[in-house]
């Protein structure tokens, strides 16, 4: 799949078949973040890679936007290495930019995918650090669940002309 049109057919998908992609498969999509670029190349992206039942229950029934982990198959967490980048700021804009890498890197498998948000959520952030057992040090930004999609979603044109603004407002 051509870049750019990846980039404008990739959409969020909520319902999968529970089929489960094989290892090789989901630790190529994983390494696609480790692309993503860092703050100062710090580097403060960790992953953990999970298909395990129970957990993608807990997840599904424990968070708010987590419903489709029920039936993805498998799920990928997103962490911060606090000690390698310190500040949030920057720590959030550098796994968000690999969790774009990753769900587009799982569009041009021919899968589906959708970013689960947990940071800023102090709730949701417990929940996950909970059920994975983290370290201080690691805090979970998103999860992402991903497999075969029950139905293709469409493209949309989301451009907007109104929101472009050249030298000033």
């Amino acid at each position: 799949m051509e870049i750019i049109e990846g980039i404008k057919t990739r959409r969020s998908v909520r319902e999968f078949t529970g089929k489960v992609l094989d290892d090789e498969t989901l630790l190529e999509i994983v390494k696609l973040g480790f692309w993503a670029p860092t703050a100062h190349n710090f580097q403060p992206q960790e992953f953990i890679i999970f298909k395990d039942p129970g957990t993608l229950e807990a997840l599904a029934r424990n968070l708010k936007y987590a419903k489709g982990l029920k039936t993805s198959g498998a799920g990928i967490l997103v962490m911060a290495d606090t000690k390698k980048q310190p500040e949030p700021g920057f720590y959030v804009a550098d796994t968000s930019a690999a969790i774009q890498n990753i769900l587009l890197g799982i569009h041009a498998g021919g899968y589906g995918g959708v970013w689960i948000g947990v940071y800023p959520v102090a709730e949701y952030i417990q929940v996950v650090r909970d059920l994975f057992n983290l370290p201080d040090r690691l805090v979970p930004v998103g999860l992402i669940a991903l497999g075969e999609p029950v139905r293709e979603k469409e493209a949309v044109d989301r451009y907007d002309s109104r929101r472009v603004h050249w030298e000033k407002i």
